[in-house]
């Protein structure tokens, strides 16, 4: 709200203080996460089992908080050179930040959910913020459309779910379909299948993968930072935590459809990577990939009933790609601010440094 409110009362040479604050407050939002992290003891249960702070949700909520740290470090000079919305810009960016948030300690469905979206619906709105561009115009519909679909399928799960358990809760939730031998039932495979494939829309995984080049294309270099990392690692939380609290008694029924594809998305993504000459497209195809790798642990981690080590991996792993792929897109932006813009996402600076 700090990021709207200066928008609307600093005059126009002085918006640039909007940039200073959103960066210095998600460096201060950083500290309380240090704090409890250091005096930890036992998980913090609030709302009656609905918002759990422990570790994992502190481990995650820190990244979270750094790489949209690194989100805006990137963003000011595209922000300040292409005469963007300031204030809405940073605002919609803090408003996914919160979403994340939500997803690391949300235990009830209905605070899954609107995390979920929260991270999700500003996305919409930035992927498309080049306004005059075709290609930003297509790769922001096609995400807000499909993201639309990913939601639906996600509430149909969902209400599969409270529907057969009449719980929100997933402790709640669990002991139901474990005590009324539901846990392999159609009705609870049928509502996992159907949150994979919402989820697999949020973290790009074949074959929910087509909007990702296109968006991640057409947007703002720093957008398709933070959506190649911070959007995709939300998808991947809620999905951890859903299959570790939930779906654990499952079956290796949901881990076979997992571990498919797992191989498939590393496959499809690093194929299609190798043809790719835009430097943006080809990081986009490779996070597509990388989603595999991050899924891989939790599809083996579901047949072996060994969550703890599964989570452990896959949120190592996450940990460690998110700051490499920021990492690559502040490469590219040192590339586009010292070279011809169009040269450097056709990637013939990057050919001829080959050479």
């Amino acid at each position: 709200m700090a990021a709207i409110t200066l928008d609307i009362l600093l005059p126009r040479k002085f918006k640039f203080i909007i940039a200073m604050v959103s960066i210095l407050g998600s460096l201060f939002a950083f500290l309380p996460i240090i704090f409890q992290f250091a005096n930890y003891t036992t998980p913090e249960i609030m709302f009656e089992g609905s918002y759990v702070i422990d570790k994992f949700s502190l481990i995650l909520k820190g990244l979270f908080i750094l790489v949209t740290y690194l989100t805006f470090l990137l963003s000011v000079n595209f922000v300040e050179s292409d005469e963007y919305y300031q204030g809405e810009y940073y605002f919609l960016l803090l408003s996914s930040l919160l979403g994340a948030l939500v997803v690391t300690s949300s235990r009830d469905l209905l605070t899954m959910f609107i995390g979920i979206e929260l991270a999700s619906t500003p996305m919409f709105l930035l992927s498309g913020w080049k306004k005059g561009d075709q290609k930003s115009n297509e790769g922001s519909i096609k995400f807000f459309l499909l993201g639309v679909l990913s939601a639906s399928l996600i509430l149909y799960g969902f209400s599969l779910l409270y529907g057969v358990t009449g719980k929100l809760v997933f402790s709640d939730i669990a002991n139901i379909l474990i005590q009324q031998d539901l846990a392999q039932s159609p009705v609870a495979l049928l509502s996992a299948i159907l949150i994979l494939a919402g989820i697999g829309f949020k973290i790009s995984i074949v074959p929910f993968h087509s909007w990702a080049p296109d968006t991640y294309e057409g947007a703002p270099l720093p957008v398709t930072a933070y959506l190649s990392v911070s959007s995709k690692a939300t998808g991947f939380v809620a999905l951890i935590i859903l299959m570790s609290k939930i779906f654990f008694e499952s079956g290796d029924g949901l881990g076979i459809i997992l571990v498919f594809i797992s191989g498939i998305t590393m496959f499809v993504g690093n194929l299609s990577a190798l043809q790719q000459t835009n430097p943006v497209r080809l990081l986009a195809y490779s996070s597509i990939a990388q989603a595999g790798f991050i899924l891989a642990p939790i599809a083996v981690a579901n047949i072996t009933n060994n969550f703890e080590d599964g989570v452990y991996a896959s949120v190592t792993y996450l940990i460690i790609y998110a700051f490499m792929n920021i990492g690559a897109f502040l490469v590219i932006n040192l590339l586009q601010r010292n070279i011809d813009s169009e040269k450097c996402m056709t990637g013939e600076v990057l050919q001829k440094k080959h050479h």
